[in-house]
Parts: C-alpha cells; sequence; structure tokens
C-alpha cells in the first residue's frame, strides 16, 4: 500500500480540495486496477487451462491493456482517462461474463462487482455513458433471438432477475456517485469562499499578507510571473497623528481610500496588498526599477494633491514609498527586505518621497 501512497503524492500535489479528491480518485484506480489486472491474469492463466481459450485470450488481453493503462498513468499524469479506460475494459469483460456464462453460469454475478467499480472510479458523467452502453449490450446478448454472442443458455427467469437487479445496482451506485459529485462541488464552493475571506483584508477588500504567502511568493521565491518586475513598500506619512486626531474610524475612512486609490492607479496585472497596519504592499511584474520608481513619484504626487475628506474633516495623505527590483528567483525575502530598508530610509529623510536600489 506504500507504493500506491507514494505514486498518489507524485502524481497529484496540492492541499486543495480537488487535488485531495483528485488524489483519492488516483488510489481508487491504482488500487483497483492492480487488483482488477491480478485477477484478470489469474483467471486468465485458469480459463487456458481447462481449455477456454476463447474466454483466456480475452481475459489475459484484458489484464495487459490494464497494465499498459498504469504505464500510461505513470508517465502522463492523467487519472481521468485511465479510470475511463479501466471502466471500459471492465465493461468489456463483463459483457464477455455475461455472453459466455464464465463456469457454470456463474460470470453474471461478477457483474455487479465490476461495474459498481467502473462507476466509482469513472466518476458521474463517464459512468453514466458507460452503463448506459454497457445495459443496451446485455440487453442484445440476453434477448436478441438466435442471437450467436450469447453462448450460455440463462433461463427466463435468471435473465430477467439478472436485468432487473443489475439496473436497481446501477442506478443506486450512480445515484451514490451523483450525491457525492455535487456535495464535493458544493464544499469547494465553500471552500473557495472561505479561503478568499482568510486572504483579504476585511477593511480594504485588498489581498493580505496571507495572500502573498500562500499565492505569490512559492518555494520561498517570487512566483514566475513576478520575476523580473518590482515591488514596493508603501506607508501612509504620520498615520498615527491622523488616527489620534480624528479617531480611529476616521483613520479607516483613510486607509480605504488610499487602498482604492493605489488600486485605480495600477495595471490589471499589478497586485496591490494592504500588508499590515498602514502599509500596502505593491508588486509590479514586467517592469525595471527606473519605470517602477517614475510611476510612483506619479502616484506620490498625484495623491499628495488630494484630500480625503470624511465628517466634514478634509485630510491631507501623503505616502512614503521603498522600491527594489526582482532578481530573478532571489529569495523572497531578502526582496522585501530591501523594499522595507528603502521605505524606512524614505521616511527617515522626510516622508512623502521615493526610495529605490
Amino acid at each position: 500500500m506504500h507504493w500506491i501512497e507514494s505514486l498518489s503524492r507524485r502524481l497529484l500535489r496540492g492541499t486543495d480540495l480537488q487535488a485531495l479528491e483528485d488524489g483519492r480518485r488516483v488510489l481508487l484506480v491504482v488500487l483497483l486496477t492492480t487488483l482488477g489486472v491480478a485477477t484478470l491474469l489469474i483467471f486468465g492463466v485458469l480459463s487456458y487451462a481447462y481449455d477456454r481459450y476463447l474466454l483466456a485470450v480475452f481475459l489475459l488481453t484484458a489484464g495487459g491493456i490494464g497494465i499498459l493503462n498504469l504505464l500510461v498513468l505513470f508517465y502522463s499524469h492523467n487519472y481521468s482517462r485511465a479510470a475511463v479506460v479501466m471502466a471500459f475494459v471492465t465493461a468489456a469483460v463483463s459483457g464477455l461474463l455475461v455472453s459466455t456464462g464464465g463456469v457454470d453460469g456463474t460470470g453474471i454475478l461478477w457483474v455487479y462487482p465490476m461495474m459498481t467499480v467502473a462507476i466509482f472510479t469513472a466518476g458521474f458523467r463517464p459512468a453514466s455513458y458507460i452503463l448506459a452502453l454497457f445495459s443496451c449490450a446485455i440487453l442484445y446478448i440476453l434477448y436478441w433471438p438466435e442471437n450467436p454472442l450469447l453462448q450460455y443458455e440463462y433461463s427466463a427467469s435468471v435473465r430477467t432477475r439478472f436485468v432487473v437487479s443489475f439496473f436497481c445496482l446501477g442506478i443506486i451506485t450512480l445515484a451514490v456517485e451523483f450525491v457525492h459529485s455535487h456535495s464535493q462541488s458544493k464544499v469547494a464552493e465553500l471552500h473557495s469562499e472561505v479561503q478568499h475571506t482568510a486572504q483579504t483584508d476585511a477593511l480594504t477588500q485588498l489581498p493580505n499578507r496571507r495572500y502573498v504567502s500562500e499565492r505569490v511568493i512559492l518555494g520561498g521565491a517570487f512566483a514566475p510571473v513576478y520575476q523580473g518586475g518590482c515591488v514596493v513598500l508603501a506607508d501612509v506619512d504620520h498615520f498615527k497623528s491622523i488616527n489620534d486626531r480624528y479617531g480611529h474610524d476616521v483613520g479607516d475612512v483613510v486607509l480605504k481610500s488610499v487602498a482604492q486609490f493605489l488600486a485605480s492607479e495600477t495595471r490589471c496585472e499589478d497586485l496591490v496588498v494592504r500588508w499590515g497596519g498602514e502599509e500596502f504592499l505593491l508588486v509590479l511584474p514586467k517592469i525595471n526599477l527606473a519605470m517602477a520608481e517614475r510611476r510612483m513619484d506619479h502616484v506620490r504626487r498625484y495623491l499628495a494633491d488630494m484630500d480625503v475628506i470624511c465628517h466634514g474633516a478634509r485630510i491631507r495623505v501623503t505616502l512614503s514609498f521603498g522600491v527594489t527590483e526582482i532578481s530573478g528567483s532571489a529569495p523572497a525575502n531578502g526582496v522585501l527586505k530591501r523594499a522595507d530598508q528603502n521605505l524606512y530610509l524614505a521616511k527617515a529623510a522626510g516622508r512623502n518621497r521615493i526610495v529605490a536600489s
């Protein structure tokens, strides 16, 4: 079992719900395909030993397809295709068992677990098509007059009971898989909403520091889309004085106004983050240091000419900026530290200015 779990972790990495669900299906596909291949090969050899050559060839061929399917899964990582292939092979073997009767007419008994496995591994929609095709096939095999495909003579009552019981089992299994898929989608939606809330600053509705750590910084470095760009740390000047003089409610209005202003003055590919307190982080892809400095100077000047109006008070707001480049895959902590140092220098030099390096 350990090698199957290792394979699942290697094929599908991630911690979100979809990755977990995919991992569950990978385990099902690999485990059941392995057990199925072993069973097919064993019964294929036994059939050959008892001179049932057609059945032996079919079972051994199906086992070989199963092995090939596993190898393709290892290299392509496409578990959905592997599941569908496995379901079709299972349906084909089940059809053969119905046609030949297996050993003394007991082959139809294997159809119940095999088709149930096919439905659970393939998923609701593919399984619905496969089950519909298989149902048409067994009706044709069992009830078409003088059908050469039917090599075992079932009694009328056995045929009827098998068809009715199989349809009932198929509908129940599909219903269970549908409920599972539906509940998974609802849980995924709820998870997405919770994740969005956790990664969004409640006051400004900007992404927060957690968003950066989970979406922007990957493996200790900025994501490739941001590499070669610039990072900016911006701080509201004299924000404590604004809170002390006008109150925290007005301070919140100032922060929301600054957040809206920064979002409106950046490109759609830029990222504006509430970094904490009165600090904002801007991640600017595809821009060099000189260009970033000019853009931030435009933002600085434009903001300085505006006033935030709240409760009849006109409040002049300015920002200080620390700007630095994202040098390739340099450690993100180092990049943020340089931006913070430049911001400190801008504040120490009198505020309402930019330091870039």
